[in-house]
């Protein structure tokens, strides 16, 4: 009956999303509540978009600001501390936060419980649940400086402790360890790209939004693999480095990837991306006009130039290479690519369609990824008058796919299924 159920909901989004989206057309930001906001229901596509919409509302500020005249020495340097104040309330805040709960909700996907917590807080011998995005998020707004982590119920692998103090590998699950581990540089990259697919719909961007986009793509190599000598006597299994550990999980899984291909992997995808080179041509143009930068879309015969990121996958480094093909002013067709390189050679192919119906005041968008199974990603929106929005969405996804294992709920079984209901107001 459950299956019945859900394959009607899938097909009544295939029919309304060619009708309706997620959003109200027009280059507008929103604010939204989300089903996916409540504690329990956390999904890491729900989630993100609360950064997205907290970075277009910071834009949105500064537009407002300083956009649409000349700018003279002291509005630049106001401008400057504007993009740092933001950077600091976005990537110190909202990225470290939405890092930490990757960590546990990867480990929620295979049944854990998670406590996140900042550097400094009292964190007793014996765990104890702290899930709450939110109030994690706004106690990073008094400490956004601080070291952030994320605790788990239990361990995916056995270890035990020599006299050293020496963490030793005794067997466990490695590879739900490598996911989980993976979850807070992935999350940070998608952020990355679903700020970028922003950016490329509305047609522009700001200087927050360039500099929290390069920002974060280039994570899995600004992650700096650095430990403390306490850190280094525990060892790889020991440690709360991200970097070292995953490195380790690969060498235990006989998967041929170093710390070093970690490392160069965030910048490879920066330099492969056109939206880096938007960002740059944005800041020069803005910097010789005496204008606050804005960065448009590079194109060519109606072809954006192609995005790059790196993520880390239970079978390796992949890199996710994503283009759109303006087919209508309102009406781009998304394509690309995912492929394990430095790993056990893997593909995913992605294929979706995003139409703007103005008429309608509304926009539709489906998304299909194939390779390492089957996934499928809809979205509804349905406009109430011209600011509020009523939206709804549903997923399958393989849980062994590239896409499934970093955003699904739940990685216990062969598919995850997923639906959310929201409200949106534009503005």
């Amino acid at each position: 009956m459950k299956r019945k159920l859900f394959s009607f909901v899938v097909v009544f989004g295939l029919i309304g999303a060619v009708f309706c989206s997620e959003a109200i057309v027009g280059k507008k930001d929103s604010v939204t509540i989300s089903s996916g906001y409540i504690e329990g229901l956390y999904t890491n596509d729900q989630l993100v978009n609360f950064g997205v919409e907290l970075v277009g509302g910071i834009d949105r500020l500064e537009n407002y600001c300083f956009g649409g005249k000349g700018l003279d020495v002291s509005d630049g340097c106001l401008l400057t501390l504007f993009v740092m104040a933001g950077g600091i309330v976005v990537n110190g805040c909202f990225s470290i936060a939405f890092h930490e709960v990757g960590h546990g909700l990867r480990g929620k996907a295979f049944g854990n419980r998670y406590s996140l917590h900042i550097k400094g807080d009292d964190e007793a011998k014996n765990f104890k649940k702290k899930e709450n995005f939110f109030g994690y998020f706004f106690r990073r707004m008094t400490k956004p400086f601080k070291v952030g982590s994320c605790r788990r119920s239990e361990s995916s692998v056995d270890l035990e402790v020599d006299s050293n103090g020496r963490y030793i590998y005794r067997g466990g699950d490695v590879k739900k360890s490598l996911i989980i581990s993976c979850g807070g540089i992935n999350n940070q990259v998608y952020f990355s790209e679903v700020l970028t697919n922003k950016f490329l719909m509305k047609g522009e961007m700001g200087a927050i939004e360039g500099f929290t986009i390069i920002l974060n793509k280039m994570m899995p190599s600004l992650y700096s693999d650095s430990e403390s000598n306490e850190e280094k006597k525990k060892g790889p299994w020991g440690t709360s480095n991200d970097v070292v550990r995953i490195a380790e999980c690969y060498k235990e899984l006989g998967i041929p990837v170093t710390k070093g291909d970690i490392q160069k992997a965030g910048l490879i995808a920066t330099f492969l991306s056109g939206t880096t080179y938007s960002y740059i041509i944005g800041l020069y143009n803005g910097i010789s006009n005496g204008q606050t930068p804005r960065s448009k879309p590079i194109e060519f015969f109606n072809f954006t130039a192609p995005d790059t990121y790196a993520y880390l996958t239970s079978k390796g480094v992949s890199y996710k290479m994503v283009s759109t093909y303006k087919y209508q002013e309102d009406f781009r067709i998304i394509f690309g690519v995912e492929r394990v390189f430095s790993g056990k050679k893997t593909t995913e192919v992605t294929l979706g369609v995003n139409k703007d119906f103005p008429t309608l005041n509304a926009s539709g968008e489906i998304i299909i990824m194939l390779g390492q199974g089957f996934n499928i990603v809809t979205n509804l929106s349905f406009p109430v008058g011209t600011t509020f929005s009523i939206n709804g969405g549903v997923s399958s996804c393989s849980t062994g796919s590239l896409y499934g294992e970093r955003i699904v709920r739940n990685l216990k079984g062969g598919r995850s299924n997923n639906v959310f209901v929201s409200a949106s107001y534009w503005y």
